[in-house]
């Protein structure tokens, strides 16, 4: 089984209004962040199975929250983010 390796260019990115993520082994199908109770407050449900995605952040609030990318397979990747 290969792995892959979940990029984020986030820290710097939330600041402004768009989070990349990349996905270096396989396809990107679903990113969502969630807030600290598990809210869905930003999402992009169809990344067509490319190995990046950009998810709008703008209209979300300061803080911290909890990407999770699914990819083609199936497999789930959790990340902390925070928006500054």
């Amino acid at each position: 089984m290969r792995k892959s390796l979940l990029i984020i260019s986030a820290i710097l990115m939330m600041a402004l209004s768009t989070l990349f993520v990349e996905l270096s082994g396989a396809g990107i199908t679903h990113a969502v962040v969630y807030d600290l109770q598990g809210r869905i407050v930003a999402d992009m449900s169809n990344a067509g199975g490319r190995s990046t995605a950009t998810v709008n952040v703008q209209s979300i609030p300061a803080g911290v929250y909890v990407l999770r990318v699914t990819d083609t397979e199936g497999r789930e990747y959790h990340r902390k983010v925070v928006k500054r």
